[in-house]
């Protein structure tokens, strides 16, 4: 049995074209003994029963960060999962669904007949960092395999990174010179009660654009001994199999950002196009010289809790959120989750045409 893999779900769900390379998400998921993942280049994270499939698959796949909003303000997940099952192709029509919770927060499922597989079921999961999206494909609705398969995806939670010695020590000094540090120290706030609002209107006041511009996902590389300056692998969603070099240093009171590629590599036309549309820059060439992004940013807050709708961080120390606000060349957030390995940029005037953009 061959499956149908979730690209076109995720088309379904971000209006993506289906040739989009699937994001795979980082999950701590536990299957039964005896299952085991199977390879699937270019696809959803996909594991089943047997090595044959002939049992059942199940996979797996996260939402662009950029849909989260939608997806997590939804007020049940299991219509929605209906919705985007009978989107796909061979699937038959919505037989009945459900909400949940789960390991990791809400989820919804939905179940439907007269399709290929016997057995087709869809669940969305959501956490509050991100969402997922949960197929199974099997012989039988009344298996053993699929009641499995069921608690795999209830049970399963999002990883956890490891913050390294190196990576603490940075959290650590940035908090240091942090302005929600000296926001504190003079006592105009408690922790609880601090708040920094990233996109705000001419007036001052929280925007409803909590989207970001660009996000995706981190990985901390080796630090040169000695070095005072920590890299990290980026991976932009709009743009997953490029490999970007993202740095973070401290020179007096700032922070100094960088975000490169091997300058022999090829354009990325899918970001550069995002970077136009966003930034309002027309008539921007795909193919301009390459240049490597060099930002001085103040530190706004270190160890924040992220607030989704709308984009705002808050409680200093309480959650694992770096937030910078570049000043030179031109003005922009830069987020990173340093558990989660989540990075997100904002523009500071949506559809402006800056520096930063270019």
């Amino acid at each position: 049995m061959t499956p149908v893999l979730l690209l076109a779900v995720l088309a379904a769900a971000a209006e993506l074209p289906a040739s989009k390379p699937v994001l795979v998400p980082r999950l701590d998921v536990k299957v039964p003994v005896g299952w085991r993942e199977l390879p699937n280049l270019g696809g959803p994270v996909t594991y089943s029963p047997k090595a044959d499939d002939s049992a059942g698959v199940l996979q797996v796949s996260r939402m662009p960060d950029k849909d989260f909003a939608f997806v997590a303000n939804a007020k049940e997940l299991g219509p929605l999962a209906a919705e985007l099952g009978s989107r796909l192709p061979e699937w038959g029509k919505p037989l009945a669904n459900k909400d949940a919770s789960c390991a990791m927060g809400r989820a919804g499922l939905a179940m439907f007949q007269g399709g290929r597989f016997p057995a087709t079921l869809l669940w969305v999961t959501v956490s509050s960092q991100a969402a997922y999206v949960w197929t199974w494909l099997g012989p039988s609705p009344q298996a053993q395999e699929l009641k499995d398969a069921q608690a795999v995806v209830l049970g399963a939670v999002e990883a956890k990174r490891t913050v390294s010695p190196e990576l603490g020590a940075l959290v650590a000094a940035l908090e240091r010179i942090s302005l929600a540090r000296q926001a504190l120290s003079r006592g105009a706030n408690t922790p609880d009660q601090l708040h920094l609002a990233v996109l705000t209107d001419e007036g001052g006041k929280v925007s409803g654009l909590e989207r970001p511009v660009l996000s995706g996902r981190l990985l901390q590389l080796a630090a040169t001994k000695g070095s005072k300056v920590l890299p990290f692998e980026v991976r932009f969603d709009e743009d997953p199999a490029r490999r970007f070099t993202f740095t973070v240093s401290i020179e007096g009171e700032k922070a100094r950002l960088s975000l490169a590629r091997d300058p022999k590599a090829r354009v990325s036309e899918p970001l550069r196009l995002r970077a136009a549309s966003l930034w309002g820059l027309t008539g921007v060439r795909v193919d301009a010289p390459y240049k490597a992004i060099e930002l001085e940013a103040t530190v706004q807050g270190a160890a924040l809790v992220k607030v989704r709708v709308p984009a705002n961080y808050e409680n200093p120390g309480k959650g694992s959120w770096l937030l910078f606000k570049s000043t030179k060349p031109a003005e922009l957030y830069v987020a990173v989750d340093v558990e989660g390995g989540v990075f997100e940029v904002f523009p500071s005037a949506p559809l402006s045409a800056d520096e930063a953009g270019r």
